[in-house]
């Protein structure tokens, strides 16, 4: 996946070492966003994704409403912090458990350190 370099000037949090306009493994920025909340992971996986992190922020949304989180409305792939950006504990741990159902992300969530 193309790292641009909107991901790599992501607010916040960060993996810290991704290249700028180099292909990094879908893997590897699964892991950068889900162990250190990679901002910049989170953007280039948007990117990747969605073209742009507006259309990703917009999919994520239509995502929210189809799985029923009705006290949650998204305003950036990351998270970061944002008034326009919320959710409450009983979405949150709906969408956990879809998430986890994911093989992929649940393999990555239950790692420590990679």
């Amino acid at each position: 996946m193309l790292v641009t370099r909107d991901a790599v000037y992501a607010s916040g949090s960060k993996v810290g070492v991704l290249p700028v306009r180099r292909h990094v493994p879908l893997e590897t920025l699964l892991y950068g966003l889900l162990l250190p909340s990679g901002n910049d992971a989170a953007v280039a996986l948007a990117e990747h994704v969605a073209v742009s992190v507006g259309g990703f922020v917009r999919r994520m949304n239509v995502e929210a409403a189809r799985l029923g989180l009705g006290c949650t409305r998204f305003s950036s792939p990351h998270g970061y912090y944002d008034r326009n950006n919320f959710s409450c504990a009983a979405d949150l741990a709906v969408l956990a458990h879809f998430d986890l159902a994911q093989p992929r992300i649940a393999r990555v969530a239950r790692t420590y350190h990679a």
